[in-house]
C-alpha cells in the first residue's frame, strides 16, 4: 500500500511540476520525461491476468514461469502513454511502430511465436507477460521520440535519475547506515528484510526487493551521470550524483555490483578518452591491465573479506549448481529451446528433482543466475546466437560514435555501451538485468542511442 501511495504523490508532483512550468511559459516537457523515469524503480503495474494463478510448490511458494514473472500487466507505461496523449502528445511519426528500428523487438515476436508453436515448449503462452511489458515500453518511446526534443528528453532523464538517485540515498542512509528496520519492509515487505538480512553484513535495499537490484540499478545511473560528467553535461552535478550512487552500491554489499563497477566505469572512461571502439587492441590491453591492477588494490583493502572470508564459496557452488540446471534444461531441446519466460515452470516440472535441501528447492524454484544461461534455455543455440550477435555488434559499434560534435548523442551512445556492458557482465552471476525495474530503465536509456550522428 505504501508503495502504491508513494508512486501517486510522485506522479501527482511530477504533473504539478509541469503544470506550474508549462503555465510560466518555461521547458516543461522534460518533467514528464522525468516523471515516467522517477515511476521505474517501484516496478508498479497491475496484474489482468496471472499464469498458475494460486498454483503452489511445496504448500509455500507459486511457481514461477520465468524470469519475466507469470502476469500480463497494465504497466504504468500505458497510463503515462494516455497522459501524454489527453495533454496533446498525439504525434508520431509515419510507421515508426513498423520500421526497421523496431527489428530487435520483432525477433522477439519471431521467438514468442515459435514459443507457441514450439512442441518443446513446456508453457506455449510463458511469452506474453515479456511482450506485454515491451510493447507498453515501445509505444511510449515511440511517443516521446515524436513529441519531445532529444534535449529535453536528455534533460529529463537526468532531472528523473537524481531524483531516483536522491531517495535511494536517502534510503539507505535509514536502512541500514542508521538501521531503522521500519523503512527496510515499506516497499516490497517482509521478504526485502530477509534479503537485506541474508549475510552478516546488512545490505540496503532502497525500494527494491533484493541488493543486487538496487546496486546493478544504481550502477546504470552511474554510467549515464559519468557519461554526462565526461560530455561536460551539467558535470559538477552529476559528479556528486557518481558519488551518491556509489555509496550506495558499497551498502548493497553485492559482490558481482563490485566488479562491474570497477570494470564498468573503467571501461567508459577509455572508450571516452581513446576515441576507438571497445574492442580496439588500445582499449583491451589497457583496460586489462588497469582491471586486474585496480582488483588487486581492492582485494588488499578490508572489502575483499567480503569476498574471501563471507558465503563467497557458498554462492559461486549454488550458480555453478544453477548453470548446470540451465545446460540440462537447453538439451532437452538444444535448437529452439523450451520456451521464452519458461525455464522456472520446466525445472520444477520437467526435471522431477526431488532433493530435500532447502538449497535445491531455492535452486528450482528460482530464476537461473545467468541471463545467458538463460537465454540459451529458453531460445536455444539459435537465439542464444542472435543474442550474442547483438550485444557484440552493438557494444563494437556504439562504442566508435562516442566523440562526435553532438554532445547529447555521445552521451546516449557512451551510456548504452556502459549499460550493455555491465548487463553482460554482470548477467553471468545474477538475473537481475531482468527484473522489470532494471530492464525497462536500460531500454529507455539505450533506446535514444544512434548512429550515424546527425547533427540537429
Amino acid at each position: 500500500m505504501i508503495k502504491i501511495l508513494i508512486v501517486i504523490l510522485i506522479s501527482v508532483l511530477g504533473i504539478v511540476r509541469w503544470f506550474i512550468a508549462r503555465n510560466n511559459n518555461k521547458s516543461s516537457n522534460f518533467l514528464l520525461v522525468s516523471l515516467f523515469i522517477q515511476t521505474l524503480p517501484f516496478g508498479y503495474g497491475k496484474a489482468i491476468y496471472t499464469f498458475l494463478l494460486g498454483l503452489l510448490v511445496d504448500d509455500e511458494k507459486q511457481v514461477l514461469l520465468g524470469a519475466f514473472g507469470n502476469s500480463i500487466r497494465i504497466e504504468l507505461g500505458l497510463v503515462f502513454f494516455i497522459f501524454l496523449l489527453s495533454v496533446g502528445f498525439s504525434k508520431l511519426k509515419n510507421n515508426r511502430m513498423i520500421n526497421k528500428d523496431n527489428r530487435w523487438f520483432y525477433v522477439i515476436l519471431i521467438y514468442s511465436l515459435i514459443t507457441f508453436l514450439n512442441p518443446s515448449s513446456v508453457y506455449p503462452l510463458s511469452f506474453l507477460p515479456l511482450i506485454s511489458m515491451l510493447l507498453q515500453l515501445l509505444i511510449v518511446l515511440r511517443l516521446l521520440e515524436a513529441n519531445v526534443s532529444r534535449v529535453e528528453i536528455l534533460e529529463g532523464i537526468f532531472d528523473g535519475l537524481k531524483i531516483i538517485t536522491i531517495i535511494q540515498f536517502s534510503l539507505t542512509m535509514l536502512y541500514p547506515v542508521l538501521d531503522i528496520e521500519a523503512v527496510a519492509i515499506l516497499f516490497r515487505g517482509e521478504d526485502a528484510l530477509e534479503w537485506a538480512q541474508r549475510r552478516q553484513i546488512t545490505s540496503a535495499i532502497g525500494t527494491f526487493g533484493h541488493p543486487g537490484t538496487l546496486a546493478l540499478f544504481c550502477l546504470v545511473m552511474a554510467i549515464f551521470f559519468l557519461s554526462c560528467q565526461l560530455n561536460k553535461f551539467r558535470s559538477r552535478i552529476a559528479s556528486y550524483l557518481i558519488i551518491l550512487n556509489l555509496f550506495v552500491i558499497f551498502f548493497t554489499f553485492s559482490r558481482t555490483t563490485y566488479v562491474c563497477t570497477l570494470g564498468i566505469l573503467l571501461l567508459i572512461f577509455l572508450v571516452k578518452i581513446y576515441k576507438k571502439g571497445l574492442f580496439s587492441f588500445k582499449n583491451i590491453f589497457t583496460f586489462l591491465v588497469l582491471f586486474v591492477f585496480a582488483g588487486f588494490i581492492l582485494y588488499l583493502t578490508p572489502i575483499g573479506d567480503l569476498f574471501i572470508k563471507s558465503d563467497a564459496n557458498d554462492q559461486l557452488e549454488n550458480r555453478l549448481a544453477h548453470w548446470v540446471l540451465g545446460y540440462q534444461i537447453w538439451v532437452s531441446s538444444p535448437i529452439l529451446g523450451v520456451g521464452l519466460n519458461s525455464h522456472v515452470y520446466y525445472m520444477i516440472n520437467e526435471m522431477n528433482i526431488r532433493i530435500d535441501s532447502p538449497v535445491i528447492t531455492f535452486l528450482t524454484r528460482s530464476p537461473i543466475h545467468n541471463i545467458h544461461m538463460i537465454v540459451l534455455a529458453e531460445t536455444g543455440i539459435i537465439g542464444f546466437a542472435i543474442w550474442l550477435y547483438y550485444y557484440t555488434s552493438r557494444i563494437a559499434s556504439y562504442s566508435k560514435h562516442c566523440s562526435s560534435s553532438n554532445r547529447v548523442d555521445n552521451i546516449f551512445n557512451l551510456t548504452f555501451v556502459g549499460i550493455l556492458s555491465s548487463f553482460f557482465l554482470y548477467g553471468f552471476f545474477g538475473w537481475s538485468p531482468f527484473r522489470v525495474e532494471t530492464l525497462m530503465l536500460g531500454i529507455f536509456l539505450g533506446f535514444f542511442a544512434r548512429m550515424p550522428l546527425n547533427k540537429y
